[in-house]
């Protein structure tokens, strides 16, 4: 019984207090302004392309398939998460915004070597304009 007398959780209050002191230091420190930031791996032309491809299959899905207002509610509902999806890396990007801009170079660094910036270019829009594309087809076939 005298050992529920003593609290136990000295130790681990002052351990917390400790680690919580480290990362205040750590989350004071200034941040370099030469390391890069945020997507700036890529050009911003790439990212426009990047966001235009994908606005042109949400509005493939809203020409083709939007006839009836259950569809214009699933499309209500997909285009609030596309906004969080896309909006939210925009957000990361201006909070991280430093003085000095990255120069990002004519190639990319990936897992499977260097390639240059029109080749991710591609790899980055080809998903969403084929999708596009397909849709389009599929709507072709639709009778009226």
């Amino acid at each position: 019984m005298d050992d529920l007398a003593a609290p136990p959780f000295a130790e681990t209050i002052e351990a917390i207090d400790q680690q919580s002191a480290a990362q205040t230091d750590a989350e004071t420190q200034p941040i370099d302004p030469c390391a890069p930031r945020p997507f700036q791996d890529l050009p911003a032309w790439v990212w426009r392309a990047f966001f235009a491809s994908w606005l042109l299959l949400f509005l493939t899905f809203a020409v083709i398939f939007a006839v009836s207002g259950d569809v214009w509610f699933v499309l209500g509902v997909v285009a609030a998460f596309a906004a969080v999806f896309f909006c939210t890396p925009l957000v990361l990007l201006r909070l991280t915004r430093r003085g000095k801009a990255h120069d990002c170079g004519s190639h990319v660094d990936l897992l499977y070597g260097r390639c240059t910036n029109i080749e991710a270019a591609i790899q980055i829009v080809l998903l969403p304009i084929a999708l596009s594309v397909g849709l389009i087809a599929i709507g072709a076939m639709i009778p009226e």
